[in-house]
């Protein structure tokens, strides 16, 4: 049987990559028709699949074995995720963009950190671990997008961690 957390840990890295790649097509096919940087939709993108990818997985776990805190916080974060990607018919500020990445990837950061504290097994602990992680440089690469107001100025910031 495979160990608990080792599946897991393909899925984010599959999803991860599959985000990315993902990311660049949509950048690539959607930079003129939005106001959003393209590392701001990249970042989107990359956490749309990610946290739909695991909001199914905690919708299963949590219809079938037990309630998984999951299921809310991959909400928030694909929320985020999708303000960050120009698909919330919302007006792009510094501020909403810092607080929505804030709100919906520290959720999903906070649970794996509570993760961390209350599970033993290895594996799963090492999921926990590498997904917090991902999460916490989900949440770096969207305040380094959001720095010094560089959405707010009128020449967006350039740099582009992704």
């Amino acid at each position: 049987m495979i160990p608990a957390g080792v599946p897991a840990i393909f899925v984010l890295g599959g999803a991860a990559a599959g985000g990315l790649l993902t990311a660049q097509r949509y950048a690539a096919r959607n930079a003129d028709a939005t106001d959003r940087p393209e590392g701001m939709l990249k970042l989107g993108v990359v956490g749309l699949v990610v946290s739909g990818a695991f909001w199914c997985w905690a919708l299963l776990l949590t219809l079938f074995k037990g309630f998984d805190l999951g299921i809310v916080s991959f909400a928030l974060a694909a929320a985020a995720s999708a303000y960050a990607a120009g698909l919330v018919p919302a007006p792009l500020s510094n501020d909403a963009f810092k607080m929505a990445c804030g709100v919906g990837y520290g959720a999903v950061a906070a649970n794996y950190a509570l993760g961390l504290l209350v599970v033993s097994e290895f594996f799963l602990r090492a999921y926990f671990a590498i997904a917090l992680v991902f999460w916490l440089g989900m949440l770096y690469v969207a305040y380094t997008l959001a720095r010094s107001g560089g959405l707010d100025a009128e020449m967006p910031t350039t740099y582009n961690p992704i």
